[in-house]
């Protein structure tokens, strides 16, 4: 969390080259919405190479099934995203 400086100004967060910082691009209320509907996600453990990561992920569109050494269909992206991603 960036904290404002002695007068009151929020310094800029740094961000990757090619990165775009848009703060208060969601309301809070949208904030809160998002947060809820992340909540709903059936997240699974992070597992790369037979190692589990310090992770959960969700997979939308396709994932990678390590038993089976193949790319399978997932569920489809929720609207909530979509709506965010702008597709």
């Amino acid at each position: 969390m960036l904290q404002a400086d002695l007068f009151g100004h929020a310094p800029q967060p740094e961000v990757p080259p090619g990165f775009d910082h848009w703060p208060d691009v969601l309301s809070a209320f949208e904030q809160a919405a998002v947060v809820e509907q992340l909540q709903r996600l059936d997240f699974s453990p992070y597992e790369h190479m037979g190692f589990q990561g310090f992770r959960r992920i969700a997979a939308f569109g396709r994932r990678y099934d390590l038993e089976r050494g193949s790319l399978e269909v997932a569920d489809p992206w929720p609207d909530f995203l979509k709506a965010l991603l702008g597709v």
